[in-house]
């Protein structure tokens, strides 16, 4: 970890503040590069729900999104019912 913030730092995306308390410790600020760039990369989740419902028409990832739900509660109400 410590290889890739020396790392930003050297690129100048973010910025070491040393803790007050503990001068061990640090607190890594994004600076205004770092902010700039931040703002351009692509949403990491956008883009996997992307490539994981492309090609899925809206309705059919409704009722995949339904039968799990329905399956996860129904594993749950088994695991909670006290045999008879």
């Amino acid at each position: 970890m410590t290889g890739v913030v020396a790392a930003l730092v050297r690129k100048g995306l973010v910025e070491q503040i040393p803790d007050p308390d503990d001068l061990r410790q640090k607190t890594l600020r994004l600076t205004e590069a770092g902010c700039e760039l931040w703002a351009r990369l692509p949403d990491p989740i956008a883009r996997t729900l992307g490539v994981a419902f492309d090609r899925v028409s809206e309705q059919e990832q409704v009722v995949r999104i339904l039968r799990a739900a329905t399956a996860r509660l129904a594993h749950r109400l088994e695991e909670e019912t006290p045999p008879s």
